[in-house]
């Protein structure tokens, strides 16, 4: 479900890792420690990186938000979460052409679920879709039942709608098993 992820598919699924990567910033919902898409971690960014300190901003909370969801969900062969898309030898070579700066992302902290709803209606076109899933853990995660014939475009929407079940403070982590 996962391998060969096309030029289109990737951009999609890393706007949508870029909008839950900024929901989990420090000035936002505190999901994580994390300040790479925040004014003062932008402050920081222009001094490391002369060149280009926004795209590393969003290079580094992708990295952030990908390391916080391995650590809780562990690295199993199977499991799979929004930040597994896309990274290492899951891109096809044409998907290097992707611009991290030419995604849209909010100007400003995303503080509430709300907030965070109405950011994720605009890029999927709609309303929260029925995910079939467990209830929140007491780590956090979320085990979204997966049809078995779902494309990788589906898995992601659905692994980005569970994102509000989360609360200020309080992340969940999604994630799926592949059979």
């Amino acid at each position: 479900m996962v391998n060969n992820i096309d030029f289109h598919t990737l951009s999609r699924i890393l706007q949508l890792q870029l909008l839950i990567a900024r929901a989990g910033q420090n000035d936002s919902m505190r999901w994580w420690e994390d300040d790479s898409l925040t004014d003062s971690g932008g402050y920081l960014l222009e001094r490391l990186f002369p060149f280009a300190p926004h795209t590393q901003g969003r290079k580094l909370a992708l990295l952030s938000a990908k390391n916080r969801h391995d650590a809780v969900l562990g690295i199993e062969a199977q499991v799979f979460h929004l930040f597994s898309f896309g990274f290492d030898d899951e891109r096809d070579p044409g998907s290097s052409e992707i611009d991290l700066a030419d995604l849209e992302l909010p100007n400003g902290p995303i503080r509430s679920i709300n907030e965070l709803e109405t950011q994720l209606s605009v890029i999927l076109a709609g309303t929260p879709s029925q995910t079939n899933s467990n209830t929140v853990s007491n780590n956090y995660r979320v085990l979204i039942e997966m049809p078995a014939n779902s494309g990788t475009i589906d898995a992601a929407n659905q692994l980005a709608w569970a994102y509000l079940q989360a609360e200020p403070g309080k992340p969940v982590f999604p994630y799926f098993k592949e059979t």
